[in-house]
């Protein structure tokens, strides 16, 4: 900004001034539509890993972007603080809750329908974000889970 103040002193007319200011604007410009495409890009994906037939693995998801995993996984810390897996993880974790809550399915199958490869690493998830297992959450006991429940 003090390097355009001073082009803006420095400079002898007053259309060097508005060339100069008009340049600095669509530069500006430039980098908030790359900025909006990259949001609107992490919008489409997030779209898509929230698909409750979502299970696929990041690598594939890029590549129907036509972009690297990596620079997915960089855009995803930067606009949405937290990366692509733990994103897919909080979700898959969200949707197991919502049926453990209903109780009306067992572990096993709600670790499938949720994209678990078995019944442990379902678990596991669910310890690493309850601190309890899904047999022994008790949902009525929670007024926050209850809410998250009714959405």
């Amino acid at each position: 900004m003090e390097q355009l103040r001073e082009r803006l002193v420095e400079a002898g007319s007053l259309r060097s001034r508005i060339d100069i200011l008009e340049a600095y604007l669509l530069q500006q410009l430039s980098l908030y539509e790359k900025r909006i495409g990259k949001v609107q890009l992490l919008n489409n994906v997030m779209q898509e890993l929230r698909q409750d037939d979502f299970f696929d693995n990041i690598d594939n998801v890029a590549a129907r972007y036509g972009i690297s995993s990596r620079y997915l996984q960089k855009i995803f810390i930067q606009y949405g603080g937290l990366t692509p897996n733990l994103f897919c993880k909080i979700n898959r974790f969200t949707k197991s809750l919502q049926l453990v809550a209903k109780k009306e399915s067992t572990l096993t199958s709600i670790a499938y329908q949720c994209g678990y490869f078995d019944q442990s690493h379902f678990i596991k998830d669910f310890r690493y974000f309850t601190g309890t297992t899904p047999s022994a959450l008790k949902p009525e006991s929670s007024s926050e889970l209850l809410a998250l429940l009714h959405n």
